[in-house]
Order: structure tokens, then sequence, then C-alpha cells
């Protein structure tokens, strides 16, 4: 059996898979198998991944098309490791990754060993991400996670680590144990993962030591390029906030100011992804949202704190725009939506 499981959704990255692939295979650590699981991509993706020699790859089609969280689900159900590691297919690790979070974790036996660090490098940087010297996002502290509930859901989630999964080497039994797996939705499905994982342990070590290579690029999910792709994150962010509210009444947690912190910190990750859209087409984006909430909330109060919810964020990371870049475009911008906040209100 081997020590990692490394766990690959695919769909349609004919472009970039060819790169993460390589860059796992490329490992100084050796004893893992490389399961790419391809989600019914219409490129030719999967040819690209046929094209490897290697034993420790092996390669899985999906019936129909599942979305990456239930994509990693099918992988954890094929896994073999002892460890399994969650890696996205258009990105790349740097040699050492996988040796780094596996000695960390199995010294003293974390359920969790991950980097609060990762590099973010422009397109021509990406080329050569081996020898990287590009920009690197600290998030939080070096060292162990707090015992106490509400201290490491404060320090880990609403102050700080990232919740992407990749970021993360898991001990398979800790995940068996605790039932953990993603959840049915579009977009943020690490998010909640990652903070299922949050309240089931505190067996965890953080590094600051950056090894995993994040590509943004337009026109993957968070990064909506049409009204589409925006109702799909639209869904997803009310599916999650429902998803927040019944975790956190699974543990017993009864204090509202706590809940709404975790919401907003919630709310403030995930609105950079769409707020540039939202600035070009505001009124469109705005429907959107009404009728999600019309969709989904009955009582006019609890609609009417949701929306001024929505646009008190949407404010905050416009002025905050401003006051890094004071270029006329952003004033414009800023002048265009709150235009459209005053005519919100006054409807």
């Amino acid at each position: 059996m081997p020590k990692i499981s490394v766990i690959v959704p695919m769909y349609n990255v004919e472009k970039y898979v060819r790169c993460a692939i390589q860059s796992v295979l490329d490992q100084t650590f050796k004893d893992f198998e490389l399961i790419l699981i391809d989600d019914c991509s219409t490129d030719k993706t999967v040819e690209v991944a046929k094209s490897f020699n290697d034993p420790r790859i092996k390669i899985f089609n999906n019936e129909k098309n599942l979305g990456a969280g239930l994509t990693r689900n099918v992988g954890l159900e094929i896994a073999t490791g002892d460890y399994i590691y969650f890696f996205d297919s258009d990105d790349a690790l740097i040699p050492n990754a996988l040796e780094m979070l596996y000695n960390v974790a199995e010294k003293d036996q974390f359920d969790v060993s991950m980097s609060i660090a990762h590099f973010y490098p422009n397109d021509n940087e990406f080329q050569n991400f081996k020898n990287l010297n590009a920009r690197i996002h600290h998030r939080g502290k070096m060292g162990s996670f707090a015992k106490d509930f509400k201290q490491r859901i404060t320090e880990e989630y609403i102050m700080g680590s990232s919740s992407a999964c990749r970021l993360q080497l898991f001990k398979r039994k800790f995940l068996d144990d605790s039932k953990i797996k993603f959840r049915n939705i579009v977009a943020y499905e690490d998010g909640i993962f990652w903070f299922e994982v949050l309240c089931a342990t505190s067996n965890m070590i953080k590094i600051d030591k950056p090894f995993y290579v994040y590509r943004q690029r337009q026109g993957s999910l968070i990064h909506p390029k049409d009204l589409s792709g925006f109702r799909k994150l639209i869904e997803s962010f009310f599916m999650c906030r429902e998803i927040f509210l019944n975790l956190l009444a699974k543990y017993g947690e009864k204090d509202n100011y706590f809940v709404d912190n975790i919401l907003l910190s919630f709310t403030r990750r995930i609105f950079w992804d769409f707020i540039p859209f939202y600035q070009r087409i505001p009124q469109k984006c705005w429907e959107i949202i009404e009728s999600e909430l019309e969709l989904r909330y009955k009582d006019d109060q609890e609609r009417s704190m949701i929306r001024i919810f929505f646009f008190g964020y949407f404010m905050e990371i416009i002025n905050r725009q401003v006051y890094e870049d004071r270029s006329k475009r952003y004033e414009d911008r800023l002048k265009a939506i709150r235009s459209h906040v005053n005519d919100i209100i006054r409807f």
C-alpha cells in the first residue's frame, strides 16, 4: 500500500494538466499513488493524462459530471494510502512538497499537516515554478492548533488560515473516523470541508514553508465570466451559509456573535472572487441575488438583513480598492455602485 494517495479531479484542463501531473511525478517523496479522475471533460484532458507511463498513475472516468467536490469523494473511495492529498489539475507542486508534509505529520502522528503559505505567480513565472521567487501568500501563524473549539475556529478560520484543501495532508483514518466528505455544492466545497476538519480535530500542525503553486485563471468557477457563472456562485453562497449554520448547531454553538463572525469571514473570502464581475453589470447581478433571496427566505425582515449584509461587503471591498489604487477607474466604479445601492434602498 502507498503512503500517500494524491487525488486529482480533472475537467477540461488539457492546457494545464501535463504540468500538474509532472510536478507530482517529480516529487522527492516517491511512495504515492496518483489518482486522476476525469469529470466528463470535452477536450483532450484524458489523452494528455494517458500519455504518461508511470505505474503510480491510475486514471478513472466519471459516468456523469459531478463537480470537483463529489469527484474528490470518488477518489477517497478508490484511495489506498495512509494519507490523502487533494491536488488541483491546473496547479503545481514544488519537488519536496509531499516529503515535507508527510515527515511533519508522521513524526508526531498529526491528523493534518498543512502549509500556511503558497506561491501566487503570474503566467510568466508559472512556467518556471521550480525556481520560483514569486509572490508568497502567508495566512496565519506557524505551530499547533488551539484545543479550545471557539479559539481554534477564531484563530484558524475567522482570523487566518487558508480554507483551500490543497494545502493540507490528511491522515486517512481521521477522515474515515470523522466521516468528513465533500458536500454536493458547485463552489466553495473545499471551504466547507476545511471548516468541518477544524471542528472535528485540534491535532494538526502548520508549517510556514510554501510548496503549492496556485494558478489563477479567468473562466474557472470562482472567477465567473458570464451571468450563468455568477448565478452558480450566488447559489453556492446561500447553500454554504445554511451548511455553516447547521454545522455550528451540530456542535452546540449558540453564541450569535461568534456565529455572525464566522459567516462574515466566509462572506469576505468569497466576495473577492466575484466583485470584479459584479462591478461590470451590477443591475443584472443584483437581479440574480434578489431571485435567490426570494427563493430561499420567505421572511421580509430576514431578506432585508441579508441585502444589507451583501451591500456592506460590496462597499467595503470597493472602498478598499479605491484606497489602494486612486485611479479614476475605481473612482468611477465606486460612484456607479453607490448610485446602485441608493436605488436598491429606495426600492
